[in-house]
């Protein structure tokens, strides 16, 4: 704000009014700038003291005790243990599994065994029917008084028939035969269960 001199016919600035003028403004915006900062320290202030009260009145919390060495030591005891427990067990079930395994195999092995030795004891069996066969022994289940039964002599056929028989094997009807036309490679012979193909072969080593 300029002043002006009234009496002057030319106006001109006064400026030592005008330098009064803001000198005051600054006073005036420094108190109050001051009164602020005093309001706002005087709030700050209030509210801690409030705050101080009311921490005063609530009950004070124990702190949490420090976890002791002994602790720390039995807790990792106890995850030590629980580990053991659970490598234990796997080792237990991985050995239990090899058992079975190796029992299984065992008995397969066994099973196979004890089906070779009957092979084995039915081939000598019929080695020994067909050697007497070829000594004109008869050998049809035990001895016979009767000497009219061998007065005719069997074939080759007819024995064969029989001991196919003993063994528990059956043979297929001629028509059935000439029907499938000699598709199957046994010809009349049926098909063949169980030790019955090595009985076979061994009648017809």
């Amino acid at each position: 704000m300029v002043y002006i001199n009234k009496r002057l016919k030319k106006a001109k600035p006064n400026y030592t009014a005008a330098h009064r003028g803001y000198m005051r403004a600054l006073e005036h915006e420094r108190r109050a700038s001051a009164k602020k900062i005093i309001w706002a320290n005087i709030r700050a202030d209030m509210i801690f003291d409030a705050e101080q009260r009311a921490k005063a009145l609530l009950p004070v919390q124990p702190a949490p005790p420090k976890r002791s060495q002994n602790e720390k030591e039995r807790r990792a005891a106890a995850a030590a243990a629980i580990k053991q427990r659970r490598h234990d067990r796997r080792a237990a079930a991985a050995i239990a599994i090899k058992e079975a395994e190796e029992r299984a195999e065992a008995e397969e092995r066994a099973a196979e065994a004890e089906e070779r030795a009957e092979a084995n004891e039915v081939a000598s069996l019929a080695r020994q029917f067909w050697e007497l066969r070829l000594a004109e022994r008869w050998f049809e289940g035990g001895e016979n008084d009767n000497e009219d039964d061998y007065d005719e002599e069997e074939d080759e056929g007819e024995v064969k028939s029989k001991l196919r028989g003993w063994f528990g094997l059956c043979e297929k009807d001629d028509d059935a035969d000439e029907s499938n036309n000699g598709g199957n490679s046994g010809g009349g012979e049926a098909r063949m269960d169980g030790n019955g193909q090595v009985w076979f072969e061994a009648w017809t080593w």
